[in-house]
């Protein structure tokens, strides 16, 4: 038996083994206090009953309902219940207490696009916690939603949730003063207060109105409503993706998405015929994801899993962006040094006749690339500036008038220098390079030839690096398919066409897809080149951004230290490519909150990357930009302006001012 001392609850209040600190917060349903548990010698919060609610059976019952749907869901970002008691004095939930502000105070007061995203991706993980469970929330929006000190994400007010097929639709009928609740937008009293507020809004607490429906009528918040809860029509999970749309269009623009200061009937009216107002936000897949989200049509909208895949895709967008940014010397040596190793690489098991012509023409476009490209790598002259692209051009210039007799050397080395225009971002030079490889190669060796495969996979790259997935996807596809016709499934050449073709799913978000392709490549280099290649390296790096993308950062964060183990090995402490997992990786700690963590990763990348490649080099601007985020997370702005002036200089220098990066 609870012993319920005072209904109120005053500071020393016991309810049970539970002591009363304060009282935190009172809503239709009932009140909420902050108490301390003796027996556990912990913080929690108590949420009651009003004693004139305790005899209406369907409030007690919707009151057990949000106990068993929060001990159902037991999911990071649902506050936490720790025990329901009940007796003659009252019911009570013993929950979470969590210290932090409401997601619309923290909206008023503003918060940086990255952090949006990330709340807006732990939102949608509780729907698909939820909905996996059959669970519909029915009353999902800012103000159900807390942020802790650490902006982890806490869903509350389950109380208007229900299980799939559990109750029908409750009969519409028309707003009237009894048919609507209302709540004070007052930021009153301590952010904790709002850790558990109540379940069902049925009590106006002011004679204001806030849109809120009562128990006999609609359940739910009007402005946040999907048009057939509105019309008391049965709700689905499509209903709370209707209600993530609004409130993610709030989130991003700091707006309401519906106008609040219509009367009550015609807000009714609007919410059923959905009449919000039109979203605009900078991003337009972020836009395109939300109006999907308000779609009319329920079987329109995005699934909880489809959105959580969309956003983190959306999030990681300048992620990606910073990947193919590989300009400078840097390619353009390892284009000499991978061509001269060409030699070594020319399969023991081809005939005698052929093994000297690839020889000769390894030898023949190696000599020719040495008289153009006459430069040192920047891994060993730590970062002397030479002009690449005034190269490429005089070396593109070179091969199309004096190699006219000896097309195929011609196409090799077309293919060679449009990759390398491609590395720098030069996509409209690349193109006809490899356009023209390809089609030279075809003619003279067959569709399914080797150097075909290569040339495809060189365009594909391209398209990859514009983004323009439906076409690098098909290409990779073709060079997949030679390479394993002619080299065999477990060659090196294959795994390299996996883990691009995983690349293109990862950019297009199907990481179901990416995932066994990874997994596969880097098999295949494992066994090919052993577990301490640097090939390894560069496939596990790939994997590890797959699964942080799929949100699996317990599995990322152990292959992107292998990666950098691996690299430090093989190549040194200044390999420029270590920085690549390095900066992964701290990328997954900024994703976790980790930030202490994430900056002396940043800081080392920086650092590699200013030794080996010098001081201007674009990969530099890409580390830079990394530090700058992150000490504007943490409010470092001071810190964070010079870093970013910097990075836009170097942009600026090596692409020109009107490339996307020095925008």
């Amino acid at each position: 038996m609870i012993e319920h001392k005072q209904a109120e609850g005053p500071s020393g209040t016991s309810f049970g083994r539970y002591q009363v600190v304060e009282h935190i917060g009172s809503g239709g349903m009932g009140a909420v206090y902050a108490a301390y548990d003796e027996k556990l010698q912990r913080k929690v919060a108590l949420k009651s009953i009003r004693l004139e609610r305790q005899l209406d059976e369907q409030a007690r019952n919707r009151f057990l309902r949000e106990a068993r749907v929060l001990s159902q869901l037991g999911h990071p970002n649902i506050c936490q219940i720790f025990d329901y008691l009940e007796g003659k004095e009252g019911d009570f939930l013993v929950l979470e207490l969590i210290d932090g502000r409401n997601l619309s105070k923290a909206i008023r007061k503003g918060l940086p696009d990255g952090l949006k995203l990330r709340i807006a991706e732990q939102i949608a993980s509780v729907l698909v916690a939820a909905h996996g469970k059959g669970v519909i929330h029915r009353d999902l929006k800012p103000d159900n939603v807390m942020l802790t000190q650490e902006d982890q994400v806490k869903v509350l007010d389950f109380g208007l949730s229900r299980q799939l097929g559990e109750e029908p639709a409750l009969t519409p009928r028309s707003p009237s003063s009894e048919a609507i609740s209302a709540r004070t937008g007052s930021d009153q009293g301590p952010n904790v207060a709002e850790a558990v507020t109540e379940i069902e809004p049925a009590v106006p607490d002011s004679g204001s109105d806030s849109g809120l429906t009562t128990a006999g009528s609609i359940l739910g918040t009007l402005g946040y409503m999907s048009p057939e809860q509105a019309r008391g029509e049965p709700v689905t999970p499509a209903s709370d993706m209707y209600s993530f749309g609004l409130l993610l269009q709030e989130l991003f623009t700091e707006k309401a998405p519906v106008e609040t200061e219509s009367d009550v009937e015609t807000r009714v009216e609007r919410s059923r015929a959905r009449e919000a107002s039109p979203v605009s936000v900078l991003d337009p897949d972020l836009q395109a994801l939300i109006n999907r989200l308000k779609s009319l049509a329920p079987g329109a909208r995005p699934s909880a899993e489809d959105t959580v895949q969309k956003l983190t895709w959306i999030r990681e967008k300048p992620l990606r962006r910073r990947k193919k940014i590989l300009l400078s010397v840097a390619a353009t040596a390892l284009m000499v040094f991978s061509l001269a190793m060409a030699v070594q690489s020319i399969r023991a098991g081809r005939a005698e006749k052929r093994a000297r012509e690839e020889a000769e023409m390894a030898k023949q476009v190696s000599d020719f690339l040495t008289s153009i490209f006459n430069v040192s790598d920047p891994g060993e002259t730590r970062g002397k500036t030479v002009t690449a692209r005034e190269i490429l051009d005089k070396g593109a210039k070179k091969v199309a008038t004096e190699l006219k007799g000896q097309p195929l050397v011609q196409a090799r080395l077309m293919s060679t220098m449009g990759t390398v225009y491609t590395e720098l971002g030069l996509y409209n030079d690349a193109e006809p390079l490899l356009s023209f490889a390809l089609g030279v190669q075809e003619k003279a060796l067959g569709p399914n030839h080797p150097d075909v495969a290569e040339s495809l996979n060189n365009l594909a790259s391209l398209h990859w690096f514009e983004g323009k997935y439906a076409e690098a996807e098909s290409l990779y596809k073709r060079s997949l398919e030679i390479w394993e016709k002619t080299l065999g499934p477990d060659h090196p050449d294959v795994a390299k066409s996996l883990n691009n073709l995983a690349l293109v799913y990862w950019n297009e978000g199907k990481y179901a897809e990416a995932v066994p392709l990874a997994k596969r490549s880097l098999d295949i280099w494992e066994k090919a080149l052993g577990p301490e290649h640097p090939d390894v390296a560069r496939s596990l790096n790939g994997l590890a951004s797959i699964y942080s993308s799929q949100g699996q950062k317990e599995k990322a964060e152990p292959l992107f230290q292998r990666s950098a183990a691996i690299y430090e090995k093989a190549l040194g402490s200044y390999y420029p490519g270590l920085a690549a997992p390095l900066v992964n990786l701290a990328n997954l700690y900024c994703d976790e909150g980790r930030l202490t963590e994430a900056e002396p990763l940043y800081t080392r990348s920086l650092a590699i990357r200013e030794k080996t490649l010098g001081q201007d080099h674009p990969d530099v601007a890409v580390s830079l930009n990394n530090l700058a985020t992150l000490y504007c997370e943490e409010g470092k702005y001071a810190e964070a302006e010079p870093l970013c002036k910097r990075s836009l200089a170097i942009y600026e220098k090596a692409l020109g001012p009107d490339h996307s990066h020095s925008r």
